[in-house]
């Protein structure tokens, strides 16, 4: 084992010492990607916004759509956390799709006290609105179509009266 990590720190110090670090930009070769212009992701559908929260206060409504959060595309809610966690209470700028229209909207999480699975209490910081996942692939840009409602089931016949 102390040889395999001898000769492991042999061959870097070789390769380190073999190309001083301001030659190395010469010969390494940069890689340009081509720039793919996504202003605005498919988003997020906001199902209801609750009483007293963030979004209600930054004017959220259930329908409206959030496809972007400080400027960046957001194509699902799981998008949406990192962006509120990495806040720390400062304000937050949601591009929300409204009936067609883009507006733009602004929010400072609130500091909410979660419970946990096992029973405890956590705080983190919440927007306030409630939404569905959909596990099986179904996006926010389907269109709901609810499950056709069972005719009643038939009544049975009566049976017949038999007079001895």
């Amino acid at each position: 084992m102390n040889r395999i990590l001898m000769t492991g720190t042999a061959l870097l110090t070789l390769m380190a010492t073999g190309m001083p670090a301001h030659a190395a930009r010469k010969h390494a070769t940069r890689f340009r990607a081509v720039p793919v212009q996504q202003w605005f992701g498919s988003g997020a559908r906001v199902e209801g916004v609750d009483p007293n929260s963030a979004a209600e206060r930054a004017g959220l409504r259930a329908g409206d759509l959030i496809v972007g959060i400080n400027g960046t595309p957001i194509n699902n809610h799981s998008d949406v956390d990192p962006f509120v966690a990495a806040g720390r209470g400062r304000p937050i700028t949601l591009d929300v799709n409204r009936g067609g229209r883009r507006i733009r909207l602004r929010a400072t999480p609130l500091l909410t006290n979660v419970p946990t699975p096992y029973g405890g209490v956590e705080q983190r910081r919440m927007l306030g609105y409630s939404y569905t996942t959909f596990p099986f692939g179904s996006s926010s840009s389907d269109t709901y179509i609810p499950p056709p409602i069972p005719p009643d089931p038939p009544t049975p016949p009566t049976p017949p009266i038999i007079v001895n």
